[in-house]
């Protein structure tokens, strides 16, 4: 009887398997709910970077702005300085010729915007493929 109850000894009695499924389950809702959250925070990120290089790409773009303008101020002064009649002209509606500094300045702008936009693009879809792996 004692070799009969041997190989048993090693068998998971049947009372123990409910335990042991319950503890499975229990482990991949705690994975399942883990991999929610890694995934979330992950949107959570991408989304951060995204708004960050808008943030960027505004802060600079307003800068060259601002920098091109008192530059500009800066050459119209200069000029003044040298031909008074210069700034007769503008002032009397001659206004900006189309070879003139704010052109080419309008220009520089718009290069800068396009060149930006594809990578803003980018992070955006990447962002939405993130956030739809997330459904």
């Amino acid at each position: 009887m004692a070799d009969a109850q041997s190989p048993r000894s090693h068998e998971p009695e049947s009372s123990e398997f409910p335990h042991l499924l319950d503890g499975h389950r229990e482990r991949a809702e705690g994975l399942a709910r883990w991999r929610e959250d890694l995934l979330a925070a992950a949107d959570r990120e991408s989304g951060d970077i995204v708004v960050a290089a808008r943030a960027e790409v505004r802060r600079v773009i307003m800068k060259a702005r601002r920098d091109l303008a008192a530059l500009r101020n800066q050459v119209r002064a200069t000029v003044d300085a040298a031909d008074p009649s210069t700034a007769t002209k503008r002032i009397g509606g001659a206004g900006r010729s189309q070879n003139g500094p704010d052109t080419a300045a309008e220009a520089a702008a718009w290069r800068v915007l396009d060149d930006a936009g594809p990578e803003i693009e980018a992070l955006s879809s990447e962002a939405g493929t993130i956030r739809a792996r997330l459904i």
